[in-house]
């Protein structure tokens, strides 16, 4: 790293190169909310066809914070400190629609099919930067505030398709079997004219993706005992590290008489993905691995 003072002088003898790094700190903070409003329909044709609609609303508020960190030394005493924080407000609501339909062949088997138009987004986006250098060479503070930049924009997120098929063992438990397939092609920012390279770089680098679960439900008298395992392939043609992603879930479900229900739910996936701390040419990406568990339990009155 260059001395953001001395080697922007005018004066080349007194340019101090911080070659070394002596530590790096990264810190990611988020938070936000997606709600969705949903108004349904749903008709039923004898005892063997179900049909359904609905028509949902979202309302996006999401914040990021980016913190980063670097301590340097020049190999011959000198230091430089350097912090740099980013800011991400994005807000905006969207619209989409689903279709679906069961049908049952006979009593014990159950296919369906459904279909998840792309939710179309209208958002907004308020992101800063702020930089500060510390050298050991003087008490001044080099800074950089970057003024608020605003952008408004339309996005279409992929449509998705879903088929699925059961088999019920009478009153006993059933075993389920999904399949999911998304389009990441479909992907759209607009105005066009603003996202050129940004859309050039989704037709060429995303692709579609098949994901699948598989679960199973099974009842012991007043105990229901419950196992799934899912697996999401990633949406990158080509990706510095592989990030499909699989887990599992386990649950139990205890029931007294008629109007209680106790249950607990066991859910597990592991992930790896690259994340770029700096846009800088020949740094390469971090690789993330993320363990995710969670641990749920309800109790549900009947009345």
């Amino acid at each position: 790293m260059d001395d953001p003072f001395l080697n922007f002088d005018d004066d080349p003898f007194n340019d101090i190169y911080y070659v070394n790094v002596d530590q790096q700190n990264f810190r990611n903070y988020t938070y936000g909310s997606n709600d969705r409003f949903s108004f349904s329909i749903a008709s039923q044709y004898n005892d063997n066809l179900y049909l359904g609609m609905s028509f949902n609303s979202h309302q996006l508020d999401f914040y990021q914070r980016a913190e980063f960190s670097e301590f340097n030394n020049d190999g011959s005493g000198n230091t430089l400190d350097a912090y740099l924080d980013q800011y991400l407000d994005v807000y905006g609501y969207g619209f989409n629609f689903s279709l679906g339909a069961i049908f049952k062949p006979i009593e014990s088997v159950r296919l369906g099919v459904a279909y998840k138009s792309p939710t179309w987004y209208n958002l907004s986006e308020r992101f800063t930067e702020e930089l500060e250098i510390y050298p050991s060479n003087t008490s001044e503070v080099y800074t950089e505030y970057g003024s608020p930049n605003y952008f408004d924009y339309g996005m279409n997120t992929p449509s998705e398709f879903t088929g699925s098929a059961a088999y019920i063992f009478s009153k006993f438990g059933l075993i389920s079997f999904d399949y999911i397939y998304r389009d990441y092609q479909n992907t759209y920012l607009k105005p066009s004219g603003d996202f050129i390279e940004d859309n050039g770089y989704i037709d060429q680098n995303l692709k579609g993706t098949s994901s699948f679960r598989l679960g199973t439900e099974w009842i012991v008298s007043n105990l229901s005992f419950r196992g799934g395992y899912r697996f999401v392939q990633s949406p990158y043609q080509n990706s510095f590290v592989n990030e499909d992603y699989s887990g599992y879930s386990l649950g139990m479900g205890i029931k007294f008489g008629r109007s209680v229900v106790l249950d607990f739910a066991y859910d597990s996936y592991s992930s790896s993905y690259a994340y770029r701390f700096l846009n800088i040419d020949g740094v390469d990406p971090a690789v993330i691995d993320e363990d995710n568990y969670r641990i749920t339990s309800s109790m549900v009155f009947t009345f």
